[in-house]
């Protein structure tokens, strides 16, 4: 007599969402690992958009905008020194560009600091933030133009400058499910 397994006092459907959120994302279907946990409130966007190309000040004191990037999966995160959910998610970005940063990705952290450069330099510098470079963003005129409504605030940008998902609020980007997710946006 062969033996079935069921669980008892649970709808069939919830056996059946329990089973997808088990299953592997399949590389060539087009859309990113299925979430949960860190990052799991990740909204894809549909249709994607074209990521505006507003000037970002560098650490040098330079000018540049996104189109410098092209050609690697960006993730853009706004971000302030006096947000307290900020400063909490920086090291996970730091830990996130030391472990995948390269020719194929970056972390792009984008200050709105009013206070420039200076401030957010002492800032990556007290929390021993190396793998971060300091970029700005004066009268946060890209938060702006990229719809922001909330701190911190991430955008993956993929290989041709579309923004393809953002999360609002604080993550653990250095986490195993965030990294999946950005190895979807590598793979491409």
């Amino acid at each position: 007599m062969a033996m079935t397994h069921r669980l008892v006092g649970v709808p069939a459907w919830a056996g059946v969402l329990f089973a997808l959120l088990l299953a592997p994302a399949s590389s060539n279907d087009g859309f990113p690992p299925v979430l949960i946990g860190p990052v799991g409130q990740f909204t894809v966007l549909r249709p994607v958009m074209v990521a505006p190309l507003t000037p970002i000040r560098t650490g040098s004191g330079g000018v540049t905008n996104l189109a410098r990037f092209r050609g690697k999966v960006v993730l853009l995160n706004f971000w302030a020194t006096w947000c307290p959910p900020c400063v909490k998610e920086m090291p996970a970005l730091d830990r996130l560009q030391a472990a995948l940063g390269g020719a194929d990705f970056t972390v792009l952290t984008l200050s709105i600091d009013k206070k420039g450069l200076v401030a957010v330099k002492r800032f990556l510098e007290r929390l021993k933030l190396t793998h971060l470079g300091a970029y700005l963003d004066p009268g946060a005129t890209a938060y702006r133009a990229f719809g922001g409504r909330a701190l911190p605030v991430s955008y993956i940008i993929d290989r041709a400058g579309r923004v393809r998902g953002y999360l609002e609020g604080r993550a653990a980007w250095d986490s195993a499910p965030a990294r999946a997710l950005i190895r979807h946006y590598i793979r491409g």
